[in-house]
């Protein structure tokens, strides 16, 4: 089954890791989008999609690790497995380190 929302996707995400065998003091997130692609100056869908995002992530206790977020331009986002690299490419520029997920720090922090 295909979740169209992050609310419902991350949730579904989570579940199936841990029912995998993941630990849930290991998960940590990272999210890229929520560009306005299209310039429109009074579009705030863009804005209320990386407010449900983060919402989503705060209410699923998972920790962001790294994001790259909102402006003009699409993004591409490389996950390495083998390394835990990830990579973000914005527009047509080359891709930049984002986040090594190795070197993350996976102690959950009380949140506000």
């Amino acid at each position: 089954m295909c979740s169209k929302y992050i609310s419902n996707a991350a949730a579904r995400l989570v579940q199936r890791l841990l029912e995998c065998g993941s630990k849930s003091q290991s998960l940590v997130a990272f999210v890229a989008g929520g560009a306005n692609v299209l310039q429109r100056h009074e579009d705030t869908i863009c804005e209320m999609n990386i407010d449900s995002a983060l919402q989503t992530l705060y209410d699923l206790s998972l920790p962001l690790a790294a994001s790259s977020l909102g402006g003009f331009l699409r993004r591409r986002i490389t996950l390495h497995c083998a390394t835990g690299q990830v990579f973000c490419g914005l527009g047509d520029a080359s891709d930049a380190g984002l986040v090594n997920l190795r070197e993350v720090s996976y102690a959950h922090e009380e949140r506000p």
